[in-house]
C-alpha cells in the first residue's frame, strides 16, 4: 500500500508539473472556452494570463487587443513562472496580434511578476488620437496643475512597475524581444524598481510625444537589486531600432520644461529620488548594438546612474528638441561609466558629446562626426564621416557603412559583442568596428592598418617598477606616447617625435604610479591605438 502511496504522489507531481499552452484568438475566440486549443481559444490574453502556471505560453493569434476601460491595461501580469520555466506570451506562427490601447498600458508587469517573456507583438499607443493643444491642457500639465491625470494623455506600451504604491513586488528576469512599439503617448518600454531585464531586438519608435512624464523610448527607472552580483550584466539593452522618440509637452518637475524624449534612458540607478528607500544599484547594465536616431533628447542618456557600458551602438541626429544639448551619447551625475566603439553623428547646431559632473567615466575608441565643435575627446577617438550606406529618420534607414569607413576596423575589442545588429559575427574583418553594424570590408582606404603603427603590449603586465613596450613602424612616422589613467587623465607623457622605419623601444618607469588599470596609447599620423596596463 505504501509503494502504491509513493506511485501515486509521483504520478501527480508530473501531472501538476506540464506545461500548458493557451491559445486567444480576438476573431474567434470567447473566454468561456477552456483556452487549450485554436478551435477553443479564449477572446482576451488577460483570461490567459490570469491562469498561467510556471511553462506555460501563451499563443496570441491575429486580431486587435484592447484596453476595456479608459484606465485599464490591455494585459496586466501578476503570476510568475520560475528559473527554468519561464511564462512565455507569443504571437502564434504567421500571425500578427496588434495590442492597441488607450488606457494606462499595452502590457504591464506588477506585483513581483518573474520570468516573463513577452515576444512578438506590435503595440500601438493613442498618439494618432490626441492633439497637442489638449496634451499641452491636460490635467497635471504645466498649463493645468490640477485634476485627475489621464491615461490617454500618458500610457506606456509595455511597463514593469515595482513601486510600493502601485506594486506588492518587484518584477525581475522579464525578456522583451521582436516587438514593434509606437505611438504611445508614454514610454515605448518603461521600468520602475525592476531587475534583469532584457530588451532585445524591438523596433521602438514615435513615442513620449504627449506625456507629462518625461518619458523616452526605452526608460529604466531606479533598477533595483533581486541579487548581489556584479560581476554579470543584469540589465541589457541591445539590437533595438529606435527613431522619433520625443518629448512635445514639458515636464512639470523640471518646472515646465522639455528635458528627455530620449532613445534610451537609464535613470537614477542610485535611487536618489522621489524618497526611494531600496539603496542604489549594484548591478551592471549593457546598451549594445542599438540603432538610435531621430530622437528629441539624446540617443543615449545615463542619468544619475552607475556601472553602465554603452558599448557599439550607432546614434544619429539625436537632440531634435530645439532646448536639449546633451549629446548624441552622454552621462551626467553618473559614475562607473564606459562609452566605448559608437558612432556619435549629430546635428551642426548641437555637441557630439557632453561630460557633466561624472566621476570614472571613458570613452574611448568611439568615432564622431558632425556637430558644432563642442565634444568630450577620451581616448583613441577617431574623427571622420561613417559613410552610412543610407542616413535618414525614417523606417527605412540603413545606417550600414561603405567601403572605407573610419568605422571600419577601428573599433577595441574590450567589452565588443560576439554578434553585430544583424547578428554578423564579430570581427569580420582586420579587427572590430565601431558602431552597431560588422562591415565586411576591411579598413583598406581610410585609416590603413598596413600603414599604422603596431603597439605591442606592455611587459611584464602588471607593472610594479619598469615596464618595457615596443612599437614597430613599416615606415617612418611622427609618433607620440602617451599613458592615462581611467578618468582620462593623462599622468605620463613622452614628446612628439620622428621615427624610423622598424622597432622600438621605450623602457617606462611605473613606481610613482598609484596601483590600478591605466591606458598607453599611441598616436600616429593615420591611427591610434592603446593597450592596457595594470600597475600593481
Amino acid at each position: 500500500m505504501k509503494e502504491f502511496f509513493v506511485l501515486l504522489s509521483l504520478f501527480g507531481f508530473f501531472l501538476s508539473a506540464q506545461a500548458t499552452d493557451y491559445f486567444v484568438s480576438d476573431l474567434s475566440g470567447n473566454d468561456s472556452n477552456n483556452g487549450l486549443s485554436v478551435a477553443a481559444a479564449f477572446k482576451t490574453i488577460q483570461r490567459a494570463a490570469d491562469l498561467t502556471l510556471p511553462g506555460d505560453t501563451v499563443f496570441v493569434l491575429n486580431g486587435t487587443y484592447t484596453n476595456s476601460c479608459p484606465d485599464c491595461n490591455v494585459v496586466t501580469i501578476s503570476r510568475s513562472g520560475t528559473q527554468n520555466e519561464w511564462i512565455v506570451y507569443i504571437n502564434y506562427p504567421n500571425n500578427a496580434p496588434l495590442i492597441q490601447f488607450d488606457g494606462w498600458q499595452g502590457f504591464q508587469i506588477i506585483d513581483g511578476a518573474a520570468y516573463i517573456e513577452i515576444n512578438g507583438f506590435t503595440i500601438v499607443g493613442n498618439s494618432a488620437n490626441v492633439i497637442l493643444d489638449s496634451a499641452l491642457n491636460q490635467a497635471g500639465s504645466c498649463n493645468n496643475p490640477g485634476g485627475n491625470i489621464e491615461a490617454k494623455y500618458n500610457g506606456n506600451g509595455i511597463q514593469m512597475h515595482g513601486l510600493s504604491s502601485f506594486s506588492s513586488g518587484y518584477p525581475h528576469h522579464i525578456s522583451i524581444k521582436n516587438n514593434t512599439i509606437y505611438n504611445c503617448c508614454g514610454a515605448g518600454i518603461g521600468s520602475v524598481q525592476s531587475d534583469y531585464l532584457t530588451i532585445e531586438k524591438n523596433v521602438i519608435y514615435n513615442n513620449g510625444w504627449y506625456t507629462i512624464f518625461g518619458s523616452s523610448g526605452i526608460v529604466l527607472y531606479q533598477n533595483w537589486n533581486f541579487d548581489n552580483d556584479t560581476t554579470n550584466y543584469r540589465m541589457i539593452i541591445r539590437n533595438n531600432k529606435m527613431y522619433g522618440n520625443m518629448n512635445y509637452v514639458p515636464w512639470p518637475g523640471a518646472p515646465c520644461a522639455i528635458t528627455d524624449g530620449n532613445g534610451i534612458i537609464v535613470d537614477d540607478s542610485k535611487n536618489t529620488q522621489n524618497g526611494s528607500t531600496i539603496g542604489a544599484y549594484h548591478g551592471k547594465t549593457y546598451i549594445v548594438n542599438n540603432l538610435v536616431y531621430g530622437s528629441g533628447g539624446a540617443g543615449i542618456h545615463i542619468y544619475m546612474s552607475e556601472h553602465v557600458r554603452v558599448v557599439n551602438n550607432t546614434a544619429y541626429y539625436n537632440q531634435q528638441t530645439p532646448v536639449i544639448l546633451n549629446g548624441e551619447i552622454d552621462a551626467s551625475s553618473s559614475n562607473d561609466i564606459i562609452i566605448r566603439n559608437n558612432i556619435f553623428y549629430a546635428l551642426t547646431n548641437k555637441p557630439i558629446n557632453t561630460n557633466w559632473n561624472n566621476t570614472n567615466i571613458i570613452h574611448d575608441h568611439n568615432l564622431y562626426w558632425g556637430g558644432n565643435g563642442s565634444f568630450i575627446p577620451g581616448l583613441n577617438t577617431l574623427t571622420g564621416n561613417p559613410k552610412f550606406i543610407n542616413p535618414s529618420l525614417t523606417i527605412d534607414a540603413d545606417f550600414q557603412v561603405n567601403s572605407g569607413s573610419p568605422a571600419i576596423d577601428n573599433g577595441s575589442a574590450f567589452l565588443a559583442p560576439d554578434v553585430d545588429f544583424n547578428g554578423a559575427v564579430r570581427p569580420a574583418g582586420n579587427g572590430y568596428d565601431i558602431g552597431a553594424f560588422e562591415s565586411s570590408y576591411t579598413s583598406n582606404q581610410i585609416f590603413n592598418v598596413s600603414r599604422s603603427a603596431l603597439l605591442e603590449q606592455n611587459y611584464p603586465n602588471p607593472a610594479k617598477g619598469f615596464t618595457t613596450i615596443k612599437f614597430n613602424l613599416p615606415e617612418s612616422a611622427e609618433i607620440s606616447i602617451s599613458i592615462f589613467d581611467v578618468l582620462g587623465n593623462e599622468v605620463i607623457s613622452f614628446s612628439t617625435k620622428e621615427y624610423s622605419a622598424g622597432e622600438h623601444t621605450y623602457i617606462i618607469d611605473t613606481q610613482n604610479l598609484a596601483e590600478g588599470s591605466y591606458i598607453i596609447r599611441l598616436q600616429s599620423p593615420d591611427k591610434i591605438e592603446s593597450r592596457k596596463m595594470i600597475k600593481n
